[in-house]
């Protein structure tokens, strides 16, 4: 996997197509992440409004509540949530509100962030190739007018690349491979010119469009295809149900109320919370179906 601002391709290749260019730069620029949510910020919920930020006051109760805990700060990993969730409802001198945490979600954030890079390093890589910034080619790597060049299948070497992607302060870097001949374009099967490959190596499986020379063929998303068109709605709602006041804080909310021991079923905690948090009764129950048993000893 590429590091953040490298561009890694596969040994021997000498150019990448102008489809594939854009999504090569918008992963070097939001790779692939893995990290479990944290913290960001809370929220008050009364129950007669929306979710608003904490006041001085607000602050100084938690404090408080707190006391003796680790602060309640941006970065905390959720998992550490259900503790403080317990020490506010089981507080002495509870508020008259509840508690929403806010969460960084650095996998749908990343997938939002690319998904939209992709979309504008097209824009910027077409507007490149019109001004003669970069030079695309065709199949034999002769120079395209400006006004063809940004066909997906046209090429750009290497070089040229390398150019370019460094205005967005990128590198490219090329797996090293022991290199023992150069092999003449072969006029049948797409995608396997100007490849660098040892000699005993079996010919390489013709590519898919768009996809960079020298790389495994693999399934690809297109760009405004049915399957990216829902990848994209989806990763919209998720952004939507994520936002602060969103479905998720409020089943996190009343899961952490479950889980202080507080209610002695979760037909009862759900009534009790539903109004308070603004979902129906549905909604609360179905956050709370498989939650564990509550310590209440």
């Amino acid at each position: 996997m590429a590091n953040r601002g490298e561009i890694l391709l596969p040994a021997g290749t000498t150019f990448v197509t102008v489809g594939e260019l854009p999504k090569l730069i918008a992963a070097a620029l939001y790779p692939p992440v893995s990290e479990e949510p944290t913290l960001s910020y809370v929220l008050k919920h009364q129950s007669d409004g929306q979710p608003v930020p904490l006041s001085q006051e607000d602050l100084g109760e938690l404090e408080r509540i707190f006391e003796g805990m680790p602060p309640l700060v941006s970065g905390v990993p959720k998992a550490q949530w259900p503790e403080y969730a317990f020490a506010f409802v089981h507080a002495s001198r509870k508020p008259d509100w509840h508690l929403v945490p806010v969460w960084n979600a650095p996998v749908l954030n990343s997938v939002i962030l690319r998904t939209d890079a992709v979309e504008q390093h097209k824009r910027a890589l077409a507007a490149a190739i019109l001004d003669g910034q970069v030079i695309s080619r065709t199949h034999s790597l002769v120079p395209l007018a400006p006004n063809d060049g940004s066909i997906p299948m046209a090429r750009i070497l290497i070089q040229d690349i390398e150019r370019y992607v460094s205005v967005f302060g990128l590198k490219v870097h090329v797996a090293n491979s022991s290199v023992a001949h150069f092999e003449n374009p072969r006029l049948t099967g797409g995608g396997d010119y100007g490849r660098l490959r040892p000699k005993d190596r079996e010919p390489h499986p013709p590519l898919q469009p768009d996809q960079p020379t020298g790389a495994p063929v693999r399934p690809e998303t297109e760009i405004g295809s049915a399957e990216w068109r829902a990848n994209n709605a989806k990763a919209a709602a998720e952004a939507r149900h994520s936002q602060p006041g969103g479905s998720r804080e409020k089943q996190e909310t009343i899961r952490g109320i479950w889980a202080t021991g507080k209610y002695s079923t979760r037909d009862i905690c759900a009534e009790e919370e539903c109004g308070g948090l603004g979902i129906s009764f549905a909604a609360a129950r179905r956050a709370l179906k498989n939650t564990p048993e509550p310590n209440r000893s």
